[in-house]
């Protein structure tokens, strides 16, 4: 299910206001990501098992007729890509700046990006260009881009914490440096799955507290933390 909830203050986790909107996607994904277009006119899904009469290991493209409105989502997918001859079990998706290209991460399989092109926000004339695999021993739901993509950050569920890798080239993971760097969040975040970012914070989602907790960009402390409204 994917929840809708305003903020008073923009960015500003302390004034959340209780659910306004639902969409239950249940009947067609078991899924391992969610993400929007910066407009708020599509929502991508990531397929990571089957459920219902939808299949494993798809992306899913929803359009959004009033933008940021989950009321006008239509219920099924307005596009789809089967990612599964190149990702089994996909977790994870990530959209460079234009759109042109998407990232998407393995399940359980430590931090395997696979880079693919596409039409701007769109999944259509889709094609795969690279994967990297940068390490095998953690766990991973989500990924994000900042510093003009040249930065990637992980969650690490294994451990608790979040891992950046520098890029030499934006959004070019063949470019990566796989030696990253790790933020500790044990103890004020216990189970790291989801994040985002805006210009100035990044949104770390804590599944075992159903917790989302906001740190300044310089990922290097927490400045808030607030419990979900459920």
């Amino acid at each position: 299910v994917v929840n809708k909830c305003a903020l008073t203050t923009p960015w500003d986790l302390s004034t959340i206001q209780a659910i306004s909107q639902t969409y239950d996607y249940s009947n067609r994904v078991n899924f391992g990501a969610i993400t929007f277009n910066p407009t708020g006119t599509r929502m991508f899904l990531c397929a990571k098992y089957a459920a219902g009469a939808g299949s494993a290991d798809f992306l899913h493209q929803y359009n959004l007729s009033t933008a940021w409105d989950l009321t006008s989502i239509s219920s099924t997918p307005d596009e789809s890509y089967d990612v599964g001859n190149t990702v089994a079990s996909p977790s994870g998706i990530a959209f460079n700046d234009t759109g042109t290209k998407f990232f998407v991460g393995k399940y359980n399989d430590g931090v395997h990006i696979y880079e693919f092109t596409c039409d701007a926000f769109e999944l259509t004339n889709v094609a795969a260009v690279d994967n990297v695999d940068i390490t095998g021993s953690i766990e991973h739901y989500s990924m994000v881009f900042m510093d003009n993509g040249l930065k990637l950050v992980v969650p690490d569920k294994t451990n608790d914490a979040l891992i950046s890798y520098t890029m030499t080239t934006a959004y070019d993971i063949s470019t990566v440096n796989t030696s990253g760097t790790s933020l500790a969040l044990s103890g004020v975040n216990t189970d790291v799955m989801g994040i985002t970012t805006s210009g100035a914070y990044t949104y770390v989602f804590d599944g075992n507290g159903k917790q989302v907790m906001r740190l300044n960009n310089i990922l290097s402390q927490t400045d808030e933390k607030a419990t979900l409204i459920t």
